[in-house]
């Protein structure tokens, strides 16, 4: 312990949901706890609404009975920046026409979270990276003192194998198996395309691939006996992956519109560079 008093006592974590966050907030807090910097080390979850109030004072009232339950503990306010005052109200900020319920949890988070290593609290703002560097631009500047982005966590989204490996233990967990063929080509055509979109899931999209798939799995036995539908804990291709029609045939996108064969063609352009990079093991993304 002895040298560790600069220990950071405040963090925030920024990355998409399911990236393993609030896991590595558990881990932080017991460690903390082993090096004698927390009383307990336990996690405690919030979101702003938790310290929110409607009325005169109930913002403070709510912010530091939050933070007396959390003494000794890791206190976690996920999405951070729903606490930023001038969130919808035409960006004018603190002391310009903002959410005063809003700005009055935001200062006393500054007067009461210090950062200290002896103050047996530890708070980490948890969120995209974007909207958490506006919400501490903007904020109190005491706020952005206590939470330095140049010292936050980030967290990327899960590559391919990262999910590969998340999918066959929640196919494991659930008492079900898959071959790995499937769950490749599951992670290759569904979850890898739905980390091109903004705001991907990572873990949680994982799981709700596999809920989706023990459904159609479940629709795919109804038809045979129970004792033998008892026997069936496997998950196939089909279960877990069903090709959209217009992914063959993306011209179907377009079906009943007028004037749009510039667009066509230009498709049929993208679908025909990303296959030829297939052939050879490029990825097509970096050939368009």
């Amino acid at each position: 312990r002895d040298g560790m008093e600069d220990l950071g006592m405040t963090f925030a974590f920024q990355g998409a949901p399911g990236t393993g966050k609030t896991t590595v907030a558990g881990l932080y807090g017991k460690i903390l706890n082993e090096l004698g910097f927390l009383s307990s080390g336990d996690v405690v979850l919030s979101t702003p609404s938790d310290f929110v109030g409607s009325a005169l004072g109930q913002s403070e009232e709510k912010t530091n009975a939050l933070l007396d339950r959390a003494r000794g503990c890791v206190l976690v306010i996920d999405e951070a920046y729903g606490l930023d005052p001038s969130a919808g109200a035409g960006g004018g900020g603190v002391g310009s026409g903002g959410d005063p319920f809003k700005s009055a949890v935001v200062d006393a988070l500054v007067s009461r979270v210090q950062g200290d290593a002896g103050a047996d609290i530890c708070v980490l703002l948890l969120g995209y990276e974007r909207p958490m560097a506006e919400f501490l631009r903007k904020a109190n500047p005491g706020l952005a003192r206590r939470f330095n982005l140049e010292t936050a966590f980030r967290f990327d989204d899960y590559d391919d194998q990262a999910l590969l490996k998340i999918l066959l233990g929640s196919v494991k967990k659930r008492g079900l198996t898959v071959s790995l063929a499937d769950a490749k080509t599951a992670v290759r055509q569904r979850l890898a395309k739905q980390r091109l979109r903004p705001n991907f899931g990572n873990a949680g999209a994982v799981e709700n691939l596999v809920s989706e798939a023990v459904a159609r799995a479940e629709r795919r036995l109804a038809d045979l006996p129970p004792a033998e539908r008892a026997l069936r804990n496997d998950l196939v291709v089909d279960d877990l992956y069903v090709e959209a029609p217009h992914v063959a045939d993306p011209s179907l996108v377009f079906a009943g519109l007028i004037g749009c064969e510039a667009v066509k063609a230009k498709l049929h352009e993208y679908k025909s560079v990303v296959e030829a990079a297939r052939l050879v093991g490029r990825d097509g993304m970096e050939d368009l």
